[in-house]
């Protein structure tokens, strides 16, 4: 979708009714998107190890993708206790979900 097509006013009147705010990196301050930046990352190197160098279809693509997102919401936001009775780990899917991926 190019950018004349669409309807600022509209979307952001949508948004502001959904309460949803756009935060934006300042141009001058790039160390902001850090962790942005390594997200990217790490996605980049899982997908790029599944895919090798072997060509792949869409489905293929999309269903690696689905596996790395997977795997990369699968690790945990904080370190792992040793106490053998704590089972529960923190990480971006039991946070948004409030359940464990691997459950």
């Amino acid at each position: 979708m190019k950018s004349e097509q669409i309807r600022w006013p509209r979307l952001a009147d949508y948004l502001a009714e959904k309460g949803i705010e756009w935060k934006f990196i300042p141009p001058s301050a790039p160390h902001f998107g850090g962790f942005w930046k390594a997200a990217v990352r790490s996605f980049k190197f899982h997908l790029k190890r599944a895919v090798g160098t072997q060509h792949v279809t869409y489905e293929k693509l999309n269903t690696l993708i689905i596996g790395v997102e997977a795997v990369l919401n699968s690790c945990p936001l904080e370190p792992v206790t040793s106490d053998p009775d704590e089972l529960c780990v923190l990480t971006p899917r039991s946070k948004s979900t409030g359940m464990s991926l691997l459950t």
